[in-house]
């Protein structure tokens, strides 16, 4: 069986416009998205945690007692596939598998985020996506196969591109609609919170 040494990337480099504050530092059941995040991927065993993050955020991620390793994407504008390729890059090398997820879909599940690993452990070199009802999601889960491919790009392109290729994709069905809750504005995260329940008042 093949060994699974898993890291984590967390993509917390956007500028938050349409939010109006930082996404990573919103709260969801009193924890801010990223550690949030941060947690799940320690939780199926990711080590490190990697997050790429805005250098103008830089102040309030020196006020955390709590940030997991941190690289600075000072090109945010130019899109996820760099923000990914420097999170990746930051990895230890012996890392078999990475998990990477946005800092703004912060609801999902630990149940899928176990479903996730239990899947890799199954199916190791395959890529893994989430998948509810089908529509995919994130996190998404990729064998060091894949994460070559993903360096090896053009840092314009989408990392859909790599990700949704059909060789060696794999979906891993869900029942957890957080996996497509992207927060990008306040009614987003409104609509988060009611889909959470157990956060209310968060």
């Amino acid at each position: 069986m093949t060994e699974v040494r898993l890291g984590g990337v967390i993509l917390a480099a956007g500028q938050s416009r349409r939010m109006g504050r930082p996404k990573p530092f919103l709260e969801l059941g009193r924890k801010s998205f990223f550690l949030r995040i941060a947690e799940s991927m320690c939780a199926i065993g990711a080590d490190p945690v990697v997050i790429v993050a805005n250098p103008d955020h830089r102040e309030l991620y020196e006020r955390s007692a709590t940030a997991p390793v941190l690289v600075w994407n000072a090109e945010p504008e130019r899109g996820m596939m760099l923000s990914l390729q420097l999170g990746l890059k930051a990895l230890p090398a012996d890392r078999t598998h990475a998990v990477f997820c946005p800092v703004d879909i912060p609801g999902v599940r630990q149940e899928t985020w176990a479903a996730l690993a239990a899947a890799c452990r199954e199916h190791p070199d395959d890529k893994l996506v989430v998948e509810c009802d089908g529509k995919r999601g994130h996190p998404v889960l990729l064998p060091r196969s894949a994460i070559g491919d993903v360096l090896a790009a053009d840092a314009e392109e989408s990392p859909r591109a790599i990700v949704l290729a059909p060789d060696r994709l794999r979906a891993v069905s869900v029942t957890d609609p957080c996996i497509l809750a992207d927060v990008d504005t306040p009614e987003d995260f409104g609509r988060l919170a009611r889909a959470r329940p157990e956060n209310a008042g968060a």
